[in-house]
């Protein structure tokens, strides 16, 4: 009996001991939910802001080339903004209001509630506005344009200086060290931010992102108060071209939709950088091509054509080839006859085995003496490989905008790419001659099967500063007229 007495009484007296304990752990549980919870939204949301402002910023970067028509850079600024507003809306159709719930992040309200001090009040009733998500269109804090290029403006013209600091210095009126505002900057900066600041005609700010679980968690007030600041910022400029395409003519592609458009792509000849550089902009040259295809000035070479020596049906997978050409790239390589795209996968003799219809192409039929077009890729740094044909008279392809490889004399590679015009080969008195127009050169290259490139810098190859790399790359850098190419830089 009086084991039993005790054990009952010690019973009695561990009641109400889990619930201590819950109590003791329920700041823990709240800490815990509000780093995966809270801290898993400010990921989240950053993660869209900043896919927001890269696409923003290429989209504005793309949009320089208005300017030269125009005066001003505002038609560049409001591609950018539209090109927010069509992130953050789900039918792509900026006249419908986007549904409340699609944005970056929530937006919440909260009223009432008893002061603890520093603005945060306890018992709070959390109540959701007409948008529960944030949108850069919202009338409360509207993305701006920054026409006059303030530094801590939503949009930001300005010079990129490119810094090996993973986290480059951001100051409180947003002045960064890699970027110094200029109203004819070749880059372009695009900002988007929740962080509860005064939104003015140049800046804009949503509220900060709110902290849910983090309020009953031990948290100072005023940090639960105010919720969490969220930013996201991108920079993009136009780079100097790493590679150009071959030319594609819409025709190519008649059923696309939308309706495909021409691809400059190169001409199917380079430039050396002296005879480039004494070119005057916008006025039409008459340049002869010897019959082994040389240009006269010393600008370089024609690349090779043929022409089929006998008709292919849309079956046929060997073709023969008449006057085949000096040299040849390694195979496999692409070929064009008329609007179909080939690949060649062995050679004999004149009889060249191929791939039909490759790339959306239609395998179709073929006659006679039709040209062939080499298709591939130029790229800088590459050593320019003439492959001459003796029938330059084939060369009948052009386009009122392309764009030519400039080689270095010494070295013989490619260190840019110029934007020029050129029209159809013409034989005068014997002697074979094009006319080739320097365009004024372009910020931005569209529709040009282009690729940008880094620095070597960025891509840490600094242990080739001394190379021949590193000079071709700062000699295309200086190239007047040499093609640019968008890219996030930031």
């Amino acid at each position: 009996m009086t084991n039993q007495f005790h054990f009952s009484r010690w019973g009695r007296r561990r009641r109400g001991v889990v619930l201590v304990l819950f109590v003791a752990m329920l700041f823990g549980l709240l800490a815990m939910a509000a780093l995966l919870i809270d801290l898993g939204s400010v990921r989240h949301t950053r993660q869209q802001l900043q896919g927001a402002v890269e696409s923003a910023a290429l989209e504005g970067l793309r949009g320089f080339d208005a300017e030269d028509e125009t005066g001003t850079d505002e038609p560049s600024r409001v591609k950018a903004r539209e090109r927010l507003f069509h992130i953050f809306d789900n039918d792509l159709d900026l006249i419908s209001a986007p549904p409340a719930n699609f944005g970056a992040g929530p937006v919440l309200q909260f009223s009432a509630g008893i002061p603890l001090g520093a603005e945060f009040r306890a018992s709070e009733l959390l109540t959701l506005p007409a948008r529960t998500a944030y949108h850069p269109d919202d009338p409360s804090w509207p993305f701006q344009l920054n026409l006059e290029n303030e530094t801590g403006g939503d949009i930001v013209r300005g010079v990129f200086t490119y810094s090996a600091e993973a986290i480059p210095k951001e100051y409180g009126d947003y002045a960064r060290d890699d970027f110094e505002p200029a109203s004819k900057g070749p880059a372009i900066l695009v900002r988007l931010k929740r962080s509860n600041e005064e939104n003015t005609e140049t800046r804009s700010s949503g509220p900060a992102l709110p902290l849910i679980f983090g309020r009953g968690s031990l948290l100072n007030l005023e940090s639960k108060a105010k919720g969490i600041t969220v930013r996201a910022t991108a920079i993009a400029e136009g780079r100097p071209a790493l590679s150009v395409g071959p030319a594609y003519p819409a025709t190519m592609y008649p059923n696309s939709d939308p309706p495909a458009k021409d691809l400059p792509g190169w001409t199917p000849f380079a430039l050396t950088e002296s005879f480039w550089k004494t070119l005057p902009l916008n006025v039409e040259q008459a340049v002869d091509v010897e019959s082994d295809g040389t240009l006269l000035p010393a600008a370089g070479k024609i690349m090779w054509t043929a022409s089929l020596g006998a008709d292919i049906d849309a079956a046929a997978t060997a073709v023969e080839v008449a006057v085949p050409p000096m040299s040849l790239p390694a195979l496999p390589f692409r070929i064009r006859i008329d609007n179909e795209l080939l690949r060649v996968r062995a050679i004999s003799g004149a009889t060249w085995t191929v791939e039909r219809g490759i790339d959306e192409t239609l395998a179709s039929q073929h006659l006679a003496d039709r040209t062939l077009f080499l298709q591939r890729d130029l790229s800088f740094g590459q050593e320019w490989t003439t492959l001459a044909s003796p029938r330059p008279t084939k060369l009948s392809a052009h386009l009122a905008q392309t764009y030519a490889a400039i080689v270095d004399e010494t070295s013989g590679r490619i260190i840019g790419f110029g934007r020029v015009s050129w029209t159809v080969p013409q034989w005068e008195n014997g002697a074979f001659k094009i006319g080739l127009t320097k365009l004024a050169s372009g910020k931005v290259a569209e529709n040009a099967g282009v690729s940008p490139c880094r620095p070597l810098a960025e891509l840490g190859l600094n242990a080739l500063s001394d190379s021949a790399l590193d000079e071709l790359f700062l000699a295309n850098r200086n190239l007047i007229g040499s093609i640019k190419a968008p890219a996030l830089v930031r």
